[in-house]
């Protein structure tokens, strides 16, 4: 486990769509430089990331654009790996 923001990761539980698609939007920035919405910082970051862990990220993507209604009772320990995994990218990217 690697948490490098712990009060954002630590808020998961119950806003699982918005911590996930902060912490994309925040690798994305900080290996780009660059400021990017939400849904482009998490297609963005899908082809960094395992199939489960891009899966899992499309999801909230997509609920963020309306395209689904989310429920993150059935993807907890996913969702917690990802948001367990993203900001460890922020560290190799500061080594």
């Amino acid at each position: 486990m690697c948490i490098l923001l712990p009060s954002l990761v630590e808020g998961l539980h119950g806003d699982e769509r918005n911590v996930l698609l902060t912490l994309a939007r925040m690798l994305y920035t900080a290996t780009t430089g660059q400021f990017t919405s939400k849904d482009h910082a998490a297609f963005w970051a899908m082809a960094l990331l395992s199939e489960s862990s891009a899966d899992v990220l499309s999801y909230a993507r997509s609920a963020y654009l309306g395209e689904i209604t989310d429920s993150w009772s059935e993807h907890r320990i996913e969702s917690a790996a990802l948001a367990d995994n993203l900001p460890c990218r922020f560290t190799a990217l500061l080594d």
